[in-house]
């Protein structure tokens, strides 16, 4: 991969960070919000205000933390691109738990409606990660068998 591509693979890898971890951060503080406004709460929708409290600052984290590795490697590394850029591994931790909590805030209020409301949430949520995870699997492969004719 020429140093150009290789650049253009990390902008957009870095701009899909912030755009996913910006939306949860965002809508985790619009959920948490909404909850702050009741006068009680039950004990799901409180643990749900306890989970967009953890997603909230992590996916703020990424998103920062996005931004300073950009900056570091654009300065380290003028002539080769942004290649290299390491992520820390707590990175990868934040990553997942800023997913889960804020998944799992989701799915707690809507549970919260109701359990058949939570289940259709479950359901439609496994439908379409199902669906990302086929289709990915699908595009992989067609990529590897263009390839392998490519090289034929």
């Amino acid at each position: 991969m020429d140093d150009q591509t290789e650049a253009k693979t990390f902008s957009a890898e870095r701009r899909v960070v912030i755009l996913v971890h910006g939306a949860i951060a965002g809508a985790s503080l619009a959920a948490s919000l909404e909850l702050a406004s009741r006068e009680t709460l039950n004990p799901l929708l409180l643990t749900a205000l306890g989970c967009f409290a953890v997603a909230v600052p992590a996916s703020i984290a990424l998103v920062v933390l996005s931004q300073v590795i950009y900056e570091l490697g654009r300065g380290s590394q003028p002539d080769t691109g942004l290649g290299g850029q390491n992520w820390p591994a707590l990175s990868v931790v934040l990553a997942v738990v800023d997913q889960i909590a804020c998944y799992l805030g989701f799915l707690l209020i809507f549970w919260g409606f109701h359990w058949i409301i939570g289940m259709i949430f479950l359901v439609a949520t496994i439908v379409a990660f199902a669906t990302i995870w086929l289709e990915e699997r699908h595009l992989r492969n067609t990529k590897t068998a263009k390839e392998s004719l490519g090289n034929a």
